[in-house]
């Protein structure tokens, strides 16, 4: 793409945008280097990598960067000869372990995430060498003392010589005699050797080697001669201890470098995936959105604004200042016409639109989102070229006028019907006239070629040339005359005005001159005046009409969108629970579940398929479930449930469903299977509590009460209120096992066995 489009459009303030989204340094260098591509292939693909991580960030949220930095140059160093230290090691370490937990993140994707399935099999796992490394270097980044034996045997003789210095510099230091010849009474070091301050006077007076004098030369730094030999002692295990570090560390370097190729594989993946993080980032936070890609070299884009303006309004915003808003704006080209002719006074804002229409295709092109509303349809084009109109004084005029025509012919040599053509101000800089009579030549040479172009324009007579050319059209940007400001909306098949003895009034200049100056009007000028105005309504009624056409068809392709997406979710939900039946179906005593509602895994005790129950040994007790609530081993737990609104009045008693293996002896009053009985059958009821039960946050709060005695187990009746001690919750006994020792209690949403001495009586309140 030309480098003069991307600096005039102010591509790098994007690129600087997007890389501050990255969560490491591999995305942010990838970020800094972004650039439009003219492949479709590669950039549906690109768009589509976006599309697929911002559903997916919807199910899993984002993914896990933590520890990833930017290795590669600490991989490379890893080959012979070693130039590798600990911290490196230790920075490459907490990277390798960081890329299991995003491999982890992209394990067992949806089908409908290709371009992500893809990005992770080029993820590699390398969990062993993360742990090697964890096993010789902490998360302080310090080598571990039992990193080797030898290490560790070497670092106990240095801290039992550093005891031993410790002892024979303390004795000397109690010295009185030794004290009174010190400058102060502590000892100090040099380099990693202990001395004491001695005065100069006192030269020869403490046996020991003099390491050197302070500045002043009033005091000598001596290593008192009782511990030279254990200093040499521990400077010696220092140069072991560094070779023992050393071979450590040319072990770990030595497998990074053996996987060398498959590291960098997989970092430049995680570069690829953080890049991906920061569109969507991005995206999330200025309103971006994928739009519809074509093949045609059209565009129909609405709702587009300027992302650099979003910038600066996020930053006034974020500043405490007033708001500032964006206006969107609406464009199309390569559809109805070719050319779009946008025409208004100064700081109407033609110029950003004409940016805003060639920064967001250089955008798309990059494989980024743009600031537009869905449903915008844009296509690629070969090149997009610039140039930017800046009238300036007289004695600039001749140099500006030359440089820009030197830039158009330079345009139209690569203008043709891929190429996107930006041109502000055609024909200014010179006399009106010839301006005006190039502007048209110019402007027929982009029909001939067939290539799109957006170009502004102060002089009226490049307004009448939509009217006669059916390949173009007219645009204004809206103005008010009241307020002198403009309101920056593009209106296509509309032309605009200068309005400059209006704006000239509202300043205040005289009635008078004012007047002169529309009597001043050419005839010619007035005529087309009448001309445009004459064509106003009917150009509105037809943008009208497209409008409400577009938004006819985006409401449809979008209902058939949620069709389709309702459709999938349904095949979805049915190979699901097909899947499932598979599963209970081949379930057998002993296979290994998880239990939905207990979040713990356990074995099948017995299946009652006609019930569409089983019973399940979670280990020191026996439950019976709803066979929905059987999931595989190892299962993750469920969301936890959101808090329940406070009850205004007591619920009416739960429904429970009666378990058919219950004896036929049980009182009448229990009802229907699949009822429960009415309160009012049993106002006598001893055991029943007044109140709801305790929830298990209120049990655990009160001491736990004693279990009962067999004896008293064994008298409990069906109905009988008892505490679950292992549950902390009230439950209602089903039936009594006396040979077993066991009751069957219901406890809410599940029926459990519990032993004896697992019962107790309802706490009081």
């Amino acid at each position: 793409m030309d480098a003069h489009t991307l600096e005039c459009l102010e591509f790098e303030s994007v690129r600087e945008l997007l890389a501050g989204y990255a969560m490491t340094g591999l995305g942010k260098s990838l970020a800094a280097h972004v650039h439009p591509v003219t492949r479709f292939a590669l950039l549906e693909r690109w768009l589509n990598q976006v599309t697929e991580l911002q559903r997916l960030i919807v199910e899993r949220g984002l993914p896990p960067y933590g520890g990833i930095t930017d290795v590669r140059a600490i991989v490379q160093r890893c080959g012979p000869p070693l130039r590798v230290g600990v911290e490196d090691m230790s920075q490459l370490g907490l990277t390798l372990r960081g890329t299991h937990g995003v491999a982890a993140y992209l394990r067992d994707l949806p089908a409908d995430h290709p371009e992500l399935q893809h990005l992770a099999g080029r993820i590699g796992d390398f969990q062993t060498i993360a742990d090697r490394i964890a096993a010789v270097i902490d998360e302080r980044g310090q080598v571990r003392d039992d990193a080797s034996p030898k290490l560790l045997r070497i670092r106990r003789s240095i801290e039992e010589a550093s005891e031993r210095i410790g002892g024979v510099m303390d004795g000397l230091l109690r010295d009185t005699g030794i004290r009174k010849l010190l400058q102060y009474s502590n000892h100090t070091f040099h380099g990693d050797r202990m001395v004491l301050p001695l005065r100069a006077e006192c030269r020869g007076r403490v046996p020991g080697i003099v390491h050197r004098t302070s500045d002043s030369g009033a005091t000598l730094y001596v290593e008192p001669a009782a511990i030279v030999e254990l200093n040499n002692q521990i400077s010696n295990l220092r140069s072991e201890e560094q070779e023992e570090v050393g071979r450590l560390l040319w072990t770990l370097s030595n497998e990074v470098h053996v996987n060398t190729a498959e590291i960098e594989r997989t970092l430049d993946a995680l570069a690829v995936l953080d890049l991906i993080t920061a569109k969507v980032r991005f995206a999330r936070d200025y309103g971006l959105v994928v739009p519809e890609l074509t093949t045609d070299h059209t565009l129909n884009v609405r709702g587009a604004r300027h992302p650099l303006l979003l910038a600066l309004a996020r930053q006034r915003q974020q500043q405490g200042e007033s708001a500032v808003e964006v206006v969107p704006i609406d464009y199309r080209l390569g559809l109805d016409f070719n050319l779009l002719i946008i025409t208004g006074p100064n700081t109407g804002g033609k110029t950003v639109a004409l940016k805003t229409i060639g920064l967001l295709s250089l955008m798309l092109q990059a494989g980024l989102p743009v600031p537009a509303d869905r449903g915008s349809r844009m296509g690629l084009f070969g090149n997009v070229l610039i140039d930017v109109g800046d009238e300036q004084s007289l004695q600039q005029s001749l140099s500006t006028f030359s440089a820009h025509i030197r830039r158009i012919i330079d345009m139209l040599r690569h203008a043709g019907p891929h190429a996107l053509l930006l041109i502000d101000e055609l024909g200014a800089g010179t006399d009106p006239d010839e301006g005006a009579a190039l502007g048209v030549a110019i402007l027929d040479e982009l029909a001939r070629l067939q290539c799109r172009g957006v170009i502004t324009t102060h002089l009226g007579v490049l307004k009448v040339f939509a009217l006669t050319r059916g390949n173009a059209e007219n645009a204004c940007v809206d103005f008010d005359a009241e307020t002198l400001r403009p309101t920056y909306h593009l209106r296509i098949g509309q032309a605009g005005h200068s309005n400059a003895i209006d704006i000239a009034s509202k300043l205040g200049l005289p009635k008078r001159l004012a007047g002169a100056a529309r009597r001043n009007i050419s005839r010619s000028h007035r005529m087309l005046h009448t001309a445009l105005e004459g064509t106003r309504s009917a150009k509105q009624q037809a943008e009208v009409a497209r409008r409400e056409a577009d938004v006819a068809r985006d409401t449809a392709r979008q209902s058939a969108t949620a069709a389709d997406a309702v459709r999938v979710q349904l095949e979805r939900q049915q190979a699901d629970f097909q899947k499932w039946v598979q599963r209970v179906v081949h379930l057998q005593p002993g296979d290994a579940v998880r239990v939905r509602d207990f979040d713990r895994d356990g074995r099948i005790v017995r299946l009652r398929l006609d019930q569409h129950r089983a019973e399940v040994d979670v280990g020191a007790f026996t439950v019976e479930v709803p066979l929905g609530d059987v999931l595989p081993p190892e299962t993750p737990p469920p969301p936890p449930k959101p808090p329940r609104p406070v009850a205004v009045a007591a619920p009416p008693p739960r429904p429970r469903k009666r378990d058919r293996s219950a004896p036929r002896s049980a009182p009448a009053t229990r009802g229907a299977p699949g009822t429960a009985p009415s309160p009012a059958t049993r106002p006598n009821d001893p055991q029943r509590p007044s109140q709801r039960p305790p929830r298990a946050s209120e049990e655990r709060e009160r001491p736990m009460p004693p279990p009962l005695t067999v004896e008293q187990a064994a008298q409990l009746k069906p109905l009988d209120a008892v505490y679950v001690r292992r549950f902390h919750r009230v439950g209602r006994i089903v039936r009594i096992l006396p040979d077993k020792k066991l009751a069957v209690v219901d406890v809410g949403a599940l029926e459990v066995e519990v032993t004896f001495d697992g019962l107790a009586a309802v706490p009081a309140r």
